[in-house]
Protein backbone atom coordinates (compact mmCIF):
# COMPACT_ATOMS: atom_id res chain seq x y z
CA UNK A 1 0.00 0.00 0.00
CA UNK A 2 1.26 3.56 -0.94
CA UNK A 3 0.36 6.90 -0.01
CA UNK A 4 0.06 9.12 -3.21
CA UNK A 5 -1.57 12.32 -4.19
CA UNK A 6 -3.46 12.22 -7.55
CA UNK A 7 -6.69 13.09 -9.14
CA UNK A 8 -9.59 11.95 -8.91
CA UNK A 9 -12.32 12.30 -11.88
CA UNK A 10 -15.61 11.83 -11.77
CA UNK A 11 -16.35 10.83 -14.78
CA UNK A 12 -18.65 8.33 -16.59
CA UNK A 13 -17.45 5.28 -19.19
CA UNK A 14 -17.95 7.60 -22.46
CA UNK A 15 -14.32 8.95 -21.70
CA UNK A 16 -15.79 12.83 -20.61
CA UNK A 17 -14.83 14.29 -17.49
CA UNK A 18 -17.48 15.90 -15.08
CA UNK A 19 -15.97 16.94 -12.45
CA UNK A 20 -12.36 16.89 -11.12
CA UNK A 21 -11.46 17.15 -7.40
CA UNK A 22 -7.78 17.17 -5.87
CA UNK A 23 -7.30 14.34 -3.50
CA UNK A 24 -5.33 12.66 -1.32
CA UNK A 25 -5.47 8.94 -1.09
CA UNK A 26 -4.34 5.55 -0.22
CA UNK A 27 -4.74 3.13 -2.69
CA UNK A 28 -5.10 -0.86 -3.04
CA UNK A 29 -3.79 -2.37 -5.73
CA UNK A 30 -6.48 -4.51 -7.27
CA UNK A 31 -6.20 -7.64 -6.19
CA UNK A 32 -2.91 -8.95 -4.71
CA UNK A 33 -1.20 -5.76 -2.87
CA UNK A 34 2.14 -4.54 -4.30
CA UNK A 35 5.15 -4.20 -2.14
CA UNK A 36 6.05 -0.47 -1.50
CA UNK A 37 9.78 -1.25 -4.00
CA UNK A 38 8.39 -3.30 -6.55
CA UNK A 39 11.20 -5.77 -8.26
CA UNK A 40 13.07 -4.74 -11.49
CA UNK A 41 11.13 -6.02 -14.85
CA UNK A 42 11.75 -9.44 -15.67
CA UNK A 43 12.41 -8.31 -19.63
CA UNK A 44 13.41 -5.34 -21.48
CA UNK A 45 10.52 -2.39 -21.72
CA UNK A 46 9.87 -3.69 -25.12
CA UNK A 47 9.39 -6.88 -24.25
CA UNK A 48 7.16 -5.77 -21.45
CA UNK A 49 5.36 -4.03 -23.85
CA UNK A 50 4.45 -6.68 -26.13
CA UNK A 51 3.77 -8.84 -23.09
CA UNK A 52 1.03 -6.58 -21.95
CA UNK A 53 -0.30 -6.19 -25.12
CA UNK A 54 -0.83 -9.71 -25.58
CA UNK A 55 -2.55 -10.15 -22.17
CA UNK A 56 -4.69 -7.33 -23.05
CA UNK A 57 -6.06 -9.38 -26.11
CA UNK A 58 -6.27 -12.67 -24.19
CA UNK A 59 -8.44 -10.56 -21.36
CA UNK A 60 -10.69 -8.38 -23.57
CA UNK A 61 -10.81 -9.05 -27.56
CA UNK A 62 -13.57 -10.92 -28.74
CA UNK A 63 -12.34 -12.18 -32.40
CA UNK A 64 -15.67 -13.11 -33.35
CA UNK A 65 -16.90 -9.29 -32.63
CA UNK A 66 -14.09 -8.42 -34.01
CA UNK A 67 -14.42 -5.51 -30.81
CA UNK A 68 -13.27 -5.65 -27.30
CA UNK A 69 -15.48 -6.93 -24.52
CA UNK A 70 -16.31 -5.32 -20.94
CA UNK A 71 -18.29 -6.18 -18.04
CA UNK A 72 -19.59 -4.77 -15.12
CA UNK A 73 -21.51 -1.83 -16.98
CA UNK A 74 -24.36 -0.51 -17.72
CA UNK A 75 -23.76 -0.81 -21.41
CA UNK A 76 -21.61 -4.15 -21.48
CA UNK A 77 -20.54 -6.21 -23.52
CA UNK A 78 -18.61 -3.90 -25.94
CA UNK A 79 -16.53 -1.26 -24.85
CA UNK A 80 -17.22 2.69 -25.50
CA UNK A 81 -15.09 4.46 -28.12
CA UNK A 82 -12.79 6.32 -25.61
CA UNK A 83 -11.24 2.87 -24.18
CA UNK A 84 -10.84 1.92 -27.87
CA UNK A 85 -8.86 4.93 -28.88
CA UNK A 86 -6.23 4.27 -25.71
CA UNK A 87 -6.02 0.49 -27.17
CA UNK A 88 -5.74 1.69 -30.73
CA UNK A 89 -3.38 3.76 -29.61
CA UNK A 90 -1.29 1.30 -27.65
CA UNK A 91 -1.21 -0.65 -30.73
CA UNK A 92 0.24 1.94 -32.95
CA UNK A 93 2.95 2.40 -30.59
CA UNK A 94 3.87 -1.19 -30.47
CA UNK A 95 3.65 -1.12 -34.01
CA UNK A 96 6.37 1.42 -34.62
CA UNK A 97 8.16 0.13 -31.80
CA UNK A 98 8.25 -3.42 -33.39
CA UNK A 99 6.69 -3.74 -36.39
CA UNK A 100 5.99 -7.31 -36.70
CA UNK A 101 2.96 -8.60 -38.71
CA UNK A 102 1.16 -9.22 -35.84
CA UNK A 103 1.17 -5.39 -34.58
CA UNK A 104 0.69 -3.66 -38.02
CA UNK A 105 -2.31 -6.32 -38.28
CA UNK A 106 -3.57 -5.40 -34.92
CA UNK A 107 -3.65 -1.60 -35.96
CA UNK A 108 -5.81 -2.47 -39.16
CA UNK A 109 -8.32 -4.25 -37.81
CA UNK A 110 -9.20 -1.71 -34.62
CA UNK A 111 -9.62 0.84 -37.59
CA UNK A 112 -11.76 -1.27 -39.36
CA UNK A 113 -13.72 -1.67 -36.52
CA UNK A 114 -14.40 2.36 -35.40
CA UNK A 115 -16.88 2.36 -38.54
CA UNK A 116 -19.44 0.42 -35.91
CA UNK A 117 -19.04 3.57 -33.56
CA UNK A 118 -19.30 6.64 -36.62
CA UNK A 119 -22.18 9.40 -36.64
CA UNK A 120 -24.01 9.96 -40.18
CA UNK A 121 -23.42 13.54 -38.80
CA UNK A 122 -19.80 12.95 -38.49
CA UNK A 123 -17.25 12.64 -35.76
CA UNK A 124 -17.65 9.13 -33.50
CA UNK A 125 -20.59 8.22 -31.16
CA UNK A 126 -19.51 7.13 -27.66
CA UNK A 127 -21.26 3.66 -27.55
CA UNK A 128 -21.62 1.33 -30.77
CA UNK A 129 -25.32 2.32 -30.61
CA UNK A 130 -26.43 5.65 -30.99
CA UNK A 131 -25.02 8.08 -28.19
CA UNK A 132 -23.45 11.38 -27.57
CA UNK A 133 -20.30 12.28 -29.49
CA UNK A 134 -17.81 14.00 -27.13
CA UNK A 135 -14.92 16.03 -28.29
CA UNK A 136 -12.63 14.79 -26.12
CA UNK A 137 -13.33 11.14 -27.52
CA UNK A 138 -13.22 12.19 -31.14
CA UNK A 139 -9.77 13.94 -30.57
CA UNK A 140 -8.06 10.60 -29.39
CA UNK A 141 -9.54 9.39 -32.40
CA UNK A 142 -8.21 11.73 -34.78
CA UNK A 143 -4.91 11.68 -33.18
CA UNK A 144 -5.09 8.01 -33.43
CA UNK A 145 -5.34 8.22 -36.84
CA UNK A 146 -2.99 10.78 -38.19
CA UNK A 147 -0.40 8.78 -36.17
CA UNK A 148 -1.58 5.23 -37.95
CA UNK A 149 -0.83 7.13 -41.60
CA UNK A 150 2.33 8.15 -40.40
CA UNK A 151 3.35 4.76 -39.55
CA UNK A 152 1.13 2.76 -42.52
CA UNK A 153 0.83 5.60 -44.94
CA UNK A 154 -2.89 4.70 -45.92
CA UNK A 155 -4.46 7.62 -47.56
CA UNK A 156 -8.01 6.66 -45.67
CA UNK A 157 -6.32 7.15 -42.44
CA UNK A 158 -5.80 10.81 -42.97
CA UNK A 159 -9.14 11.24 -45.11
CA UNK A 160 -10.77 9.72 -41.59
CA UNK A 161 -9.09 12.03 -39.49
CA UNK A 162 -9.68 15.12 -41.63
CA UNK A 163 -13.28 14.53 -41.48
CA UNK A 164 -13.21 14.33 -37.93
CA UNK A 165 -11.37 17.99 -37.45
CA UNK A 166 -14.34 19.24 -39.44
CA UNK A 167 -16.84 17.89 -36.71
CA UNK A 168 -14.79 18.62 -33.97
CA UNK A 169 -14.70 22.68 -35.05
CA UNK A 170 -18.27 22.29 -34.88
CA UNK A 171 -17.93 22.27 -31.43
CA UNK A 172 -16.54 25.61 -30.86
CA UNK A 173 -18.54 27.55 -28.04
CA UNK A 174 -19.84 31.09 -30.18
CA UNK A 175 -22.48 31.50 -27.00
CA UNK A 176 -19.27 31.93 -24.29
CA UNK A 177 -16.11 33.04 -25.93
CA UNK A 178 -14.70 30.05 -27.54
CA UNK A 179 -13.40 27.18 -26.99
CA UNK A 180 -14.27 23.65 -28.09
CA UNK A 181 -17.19 22.50 -26.14
CA UNK A 182 -17.32 18.97 -23.85
CA UNK A 183 -20.33 17.04 -26.33
CA UNK A 184 -23.07 17.61 -27.86
CA UNK A 185 -25.81 19.57 -25.95
CA UNK A 186 -23.07 20.12 -22.93
CA UNK A 187 -20.96 23.20 -22.47
CA UNK A 188 -18.15 22.73 -20.52
CA UNK A 189 -15.02 23.50 -22.40
CA UNK A 190 -11.76 21.03 -20.99
CA UNK A 191 -8.84 21.17 -21.60
CA UNK A 192 -8.88 18.02 -23.22
CA UNK A 193 -11.38 18.85 -25.69
CA UNK A 194 -9.73 22.15 -27.02
CA UNK A 195 -5.76 21.08 -26.28
CA UNK A 196 -5.68 18.28 -28.76
CA UNK A 197 -7.45 19.99 -31.29
CA UNK A 198 -4.38 22.32 -31.62
CA UNK A 199 -1.97 19.41 -32.34
CA UNK A 200 -4.60 17.34 -35.05
CA UNK A 201 -5.11 21.09 -36.79
CA UNK A 202 -1.13 21.71 -36.91
CA UNK A 203 -0.09 17.75 -38.39
CA UNK A 204 -3.15 17.96 -40.55
CA UNK A 205 -1.63 21.53 -41.83
CA UNK A 206 2.08 20.34 -42.36
CA UNK A 207 0.71 17.10 -44.17
CA UNK A 208 -1.97 19.07 -46.17
CA UNK A 209 -0.08 22.56 -46.84
CA UNK A 210 -3.76 24.14 -46.38
CA UNK A 211 -4.02 27.61 -44.20
CA UNK A 212 -7.41 26.76 -42.64
CA UNK A 213 -6.41 23.94 -40.37
CA UNK A 214 -3.30 26.85 -38.99
CA UNK A 215 -5.25 29.25 -38.78
CA UNK A 216 -7.85 27.19 -36.46
CA UNK A 217 -5.23 26.06 -34.63
CA UNK A 218 -4.00 29.43 -33.72
CA UNK A 219 -7.56 30.09 -32.43
CA UNK A 220 -7.11 26.94 -30.44
CA UNK A 221 -4.16 28.03 -28.96
CA UNK A 222 -4.73 31.68 -28.10
CA UNK A 223 -7.98 30.29 -26.63
CA UNK A 224 -6.45 27.85 -24.15
CA UNK A 225 -3.71 29.93 -23.22
CA UNK A 226 -5.94 33.03 -22.59
CA UNK A 227 -8.68 30.94 -20.37
CA UNK A 228 -7.08 27.74 -19.09
CA UNK A 229 -3.23 28.22 -18.05
CA UNK A 230 -2.12 29.17 -14.74
CA UNK A 231 0.40 31.74 -15.67
CA UNK A 232 2.87 29.23 -14.63
CA UNK A 233 3.26 26.27 -16.85
CA UNK A 234 0.32 24.27 -16.01
CA UNK A 235 -3.19 23.79 -17.40
CA UNK A 236 -6.85 23.91 -15.04
CA UNK A 237 -9.52 21.17 -16.20
CA UNK A 238 -12.24 22.96 -17.57
CA UNK A 239 -14.90 26.31 -17.47
CA UNK A 240 -18.19 25.39 -15.86
CA UNK A 241 -20.60 25.44 -19.48
CA UNK A 242 -23.08 27.53 -16.91
CA UNK A 243 -21.68 29.28 -14.09
CA UNK A 244 -18.42 30.12 -15.89
CA UNK A 245 -16.38 28.99 -13.12
CA UNK A 246 -12.92 27.47 -13.81
CA UNK A 247 -11.85 24.32 -12.62
CA UNK A 248 -8.34 24.67 -11.22
CA UNK A 249 -7.20 20.98 -10.98
CA UNK A 250 -4.09 20.13 -12.40
CA UNK A 251 -4.79 16.55 -14.17
CA UNK A 252 -1.49 15.00 -16.00
CA UNK A 253 -2.89 14.39 -18.91
CA UNK A 254 -4.03 18.43 -19.19
CA UNK A 255 -0.48 19.09 -19.14
CA UNK A 256 0.31 16.00 -22.03
CA UNK A 257 -1.63 17.69 -24.38
CA UNK A 258 -0.23 21.06 -24.24
CA UNK A 259 3.44 19.71 -24.35
CA UNK A 260 2.41 17.61 -27.69
CA UNK A 261 0.81 21.01 -28.75
CA UNK A 262 3.89 23.02 -28.35
CA UNK A 263 5.73 20.34 -30.46
CA UNK A 264 3.56 20.12 -33.24
CA UNK A 265 4.10 24.02 -33.66
CA UNK A 266 7.84 23.73 -33.16
CA UNK A 267 7.75 20.58 -35.97
CA UNK A 268 5.82 23.22 -38.28
CA UNK A 269 7.58 26.88 -38.20
CA UNK A 270 10.79 25.49 -36.50
CA UNK A 271 10.43 28.13 -33.97
CA UNK A 272 12.65 26.61 -30.64
CA UNK A 273 10.36 28.76 -28.16
CA UNK A 274 7.69 26.64 -28.34
CA UNK A 275 9.98 23.41 -27.42
CA UNK A 276 11.32 25.49 -24.57
CA UNK A 277 7.41 26.47 -23.55
CA UNK A 278 6.87 22.45 -23.69
CA UNK A 279 9.93 21.86 -21.46
CA UNK A 280 8.59 24.40 -19.34
CA UNK A 281 5.22 22.72 -18.70
CA UNK A 282 6.96 19.58 -18.50
CA UNK A 283 9.06 21.00 -15.40
CA UNK A 284 6.31 22.10 -14.29
CA UNK A 285 4.34 19.18 -14.01
CA UNK A 286 7.30 17.65 -12.67
CA UNK A 287 7.57 20.17 -9.57
CA UNK A 288 3.53 19.81 -8.68
CA UNK A 289 3.39 16.04 -9.13
CA UNK A 290 6.24 14.43 -7.74
CA UNK A 291 4.14 10.82 -7.35
CA UNK A 292 4.75 7.96 -7.15
CA UNK A 293 2.27 7.52 -9.87
CA UNK A 294 0.24 4.62 -8.48
CA UNK A 295 -2.97 4.97 -10.12
CA UNK A 296 -5.51 2.41 -11.62
CA UNK A 297 -8.09 2.52 -14.12
CA UNK A 298 -8.34 5.61 -15.79
CA UNK A 299 -5.97 7.50 -14.04
CA UNK A 300 -3.58 5.04 -15.19
CA UNK A 301 -4.92 5.90 -18.55
CA UNK A 302 -4.61 10.00 -17.75
CA UNK A 303 -0.45 9.88 -17.15
CA UNK A 304 0.35 7.30 -19.75
CA UNK A 305 -1.14 9.88 -22.09
CA UNK A 306 1.07 12.51 -20.25
CA UNK A 307 4.13 9.78 -20.27
CA UNK A 308 3.80 9.76 -24.13
CA UNK A 309 4.00 13.45 -24.22
CA UNK A 310 6.92 13.15 -22.49
CA UNK A 311 8.59 10.95 -24.82
CA UNK A 312 7.37 13.13 -28.05
CA UNK A 313 9.48 16.12 -26.20
CA UNK A 314 12.52 13.54 -25.37
CA UNK A 315 12.27 12.75 -29.30
CA UNK A 316 12.46 16.44 -30.29
CA UNK A 317 14.83 18.01 -27.21
CA UNK A 318 17.20 15.12 -26.22
CA UNK A 319 16.97 14.95 -22.27
CA UNK A 320 14.62 17.47 -21.88
CA UNK A 321 12.43 15.71 -19.31
CA UNK A 322 12.62 12.14 -16.82
CA UNK A 323 10.70 9.23 -17.45
CA UNK A 324 12.10 7.74 -13.94
CA UNK A 325 8.45 7.77 -12.63
CA UNK A 326 7.09 6.06 -15.56
CA UNK A 327 9.67 3.39 -15.74
CA UNK A 328 9.13 2.76 -11.57
CA UNK A 329 5.45 2.98 -12.45
CA UNK A 330 6.12 0.18 -15.20
CA UNK A 331 7.46 -1.84 -12.34
CA UNK A 332 5.48 -1.44 -9.45
CA UNK A 333 2.46 -2.64 -12.02
CA UNK A 334 4.23 -5.23 -13.62
CA UNK A 335 2.48 -8.12 -11.67
CA UNK A 336 -0.73 -7.09 -12.27
CA UNK A 337 -0.19 -6.27 -16.02
CA UNK A 338 1.27 -9.75 -17.04
CA UNK A 339 -1.31 -11.63 -15.27
CA UNK A 340 -4.88 -13.12 -16.74
CA UNK A 341 -7.83 -11.14 -15.10
CA UNK A 342 -10.69 -12.68 -13.92
CA UNK A 343 -13.83 -11.82 -15.08
CA UNK A 344 -14.90 -9.48 -12.57
CA UNK A 345 -11.75 -7.57 -12.79
CA UNK A 346 -12.29 -6.87 -16.99
CA UNK A 347 -14.31 -3.74 -16.42
CA UNK A 348 -13.39 -0.95 -19.23
CA UNK A 349 -11.57 0.59 -16.02
CA UNK A 350 -9.48 -2.34 -16.29
CA UNK A 351 -8.65 -2.51 -20.05
CA UNK A 352 -8.36 1.18 -20.01
CA UNK A 353 -5.49 0.33 -17.37
CA UNK A 354 -3.76 -2.01 -19.11
CA UNK A 355 -3.89 0.05 -22.12
CA UNK A 356 -2.18 2.91 -20.26
CA UNK A 357 0.52 -0.05 -19.13
CA UNK A 358 1.55 -0.53 -22.92
CA UNK A 359 1.42 2.86 -24.04
CA UNK A 360 3.77 3.77 -21.01
CA UNK A 361 6.04 1.00 -21.66
CA UNK A 362 6.16 2.00 -25.62
CA UNK A 363 7.10 5.46 -24.26
CA UNK A 364 9.60 4.61 -22.31
CA UNK A 365 10.86 1.82 -24.45
CA UNK A 366 11.73 4.49 -27.07
CA UNK A 367 13.19 6.98 -25.27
Amino acid sequence: MAKIRWHKVSRNMTGAVRSVALASLTLLCAGTALPAHAAKLPMSVKDVAVGAMRQLERDFYDPHAGLYRATGGLHEPYIAVWPTSQVLSAAIGLARLSRTQENIARVRRIINSLHIYASPQGGYHARIVRSLRYYDDNNWVALDLLDAYALLHDQSYLSAAKNVFDYLITGWDTQHGGGLIWADGHTDRPTVSTAPAITIALRLAAVTHQATYRTWANRLYAWENSKLSNGHGLYWDHIDGVSGAIDRDIVSYNQGVMIDANIAYAKLTGKQAYLAEARRIATATASAMTGPWHNHGRYAAFDAIYFAAVAHLNAASPRAASLDQANEYLQWAWPTASAKRLPANRTEEDILEQAGYVITAVAVAGA
